[in-house]
């Protein structure tokens, strides 16, 4: 339907017929998000059910954006709501990966891929993503990207790049990629 948003299953991503249930949340909007660059704002919140459905292959779901058109090939994050908490948090594939989409190219939509519904059933557009990298020279800019790399034999240690030989000895706190 016109504005709708919309849902493609690929052949193999459910082992059985399932009936899906897809409805616009125009107010769930307003709850704050959490664990977002600051400045991130909720847009086209929409329903996706039954809650809790794991597939078994991702499907691409299309979501329209509700207001003023969004930059055309942007990537933004997809929140989904904590209802318990009352907070949107970024989306996670079963895998712990975070999800992102891209807005298309008339800036009136955006599509990502996903694994399972959210057992609360709610996402949205949380966009756009904003780079946060003010305090890193290396990792993950919470936006699918990165804050840059390190040269060869330095890792990401806490956005920080550093000698991996340091590592072995203690003198770096070694929690990032090596």
């Amino acid at each position: 339907a016109e504005g709708g948003a919309a849902l493609t299953v690929p052949a193999g991503a459910v082992a059985s017929p399932v009936t899906v249930e897809v409805a616009p949340e125009p107010e769930m909007s307003d709850a704050p998000v959490e664990g977002l660059a600051e400045g991130v704002v909720v847009r086209s919140p929409w329903h996706f059910g039954p809650d809790g459905l794991t597939f078994q292959a991702p499907v691409e779901i299309t979501i329209p954006v509700r207001g003023d058109p969004m930059t055309p090939g942007s990537k933004v994050a997809i929140v989904v709501l904590d209802q318990g908490a009352g907070v949107w948090r970024q989306a996670l594939m079963n895998d712990g990966r975070e999800v992102f989409g891209t807005v298309a190219a008339d800036g009136s939509s955006v599509s990502y891929e996903i694994d399972h519904f959210s057992f609360q059933g709610y996402a949205a557009i949380g966009g756009p993503c904003l780079r946060d990298c003010d305090q890193s020279e290396c990792g993950s800019d919470g936006c699918d990207g990165s804050c840059g790399d390190c040269a060869e034999g330095y890792g990401c240690y806490d956005g920080t790049c550093g000698d991996v030989n340091e590592c072995a000895t203690g003198e770096n706190t070694c929690d990032g990629n090596a």
